[in-house]
Order: structure tokens, then C-alpha cells, then sequence
């Protein structure tokens, strides 16, 4: 399938160490897999930028590279437009 495709999306589940009570996590598949990974998370204030410490964490474990971010359901509202808060996280 992938042979002619410029690219596969694989859809894991949940954080990148679900799987793990099966010694088998999704940071490890995507290992196994060869695959770059973008993580998404919820908006919010300090829980995206905790996920996405977390979760780029166990994918640099198992060397795999983390390519984007997607935030979702982010309220417009909220949003902070800071140049201050580009780098952090």
C-alpha cells in the first residue's frame, strides 16, 4: 500500500505510551514502523504544553521524530497571541 503513496497516516490511540501494559507502546509501533510522528492535544493552558512534553519525551526514547503539533478545539477567545509564548513548550 505504501509503496505508492507519497505518505501513510497511521492513527494511534491516545499518548505515546498506551499500549504499554501489552510491552508494546505507540511510541514503540511507530519505531517499528519506520514513521514521524505529529502529536495532538486540546487546547487549554498548560495542559498542551504538559502533553506534548510528555509525549515528546517517550518518542525521543524510542528515537522517533516528532515532525508538528496540532492543537484542536482551541476556543478563539482564549487565545493568546503572544510572540512571548512561541517557544515555550
Amino acid at each position: 500500500m505504501a509503496w505508492e503513496k507519497d505518505f501513510v497516516l497511521c492513527e494511534g490511540t491516545g499518548h505515546a505510551g498506551v499500549g504499554s501494559v501489552f510491552d508494546l507502546s505507540n511510541a514503540q509501533v511507530a519505531k517499528i514502523l519506520g514513521a514521524k510522528v505529529v502529536i495532538v492535544t486540546e487546547g487549554g493552558i498548560g495542559k498542551p504544553i504538559d502533553e506534548v512534553s510528555l509525549n515528546q519525551a517517550l518518542f525521543d526514547r524510542e528515537g522517533v521524530e516528532v515532525i508538528g503539533v496540532i492543537l484542536n478545539k482551541v476556543i478563539i477567545k482564549k487565545l493568546i497571541t503572544s510572540p512571548n509564548l512561541r517557544g515555550m513548550g
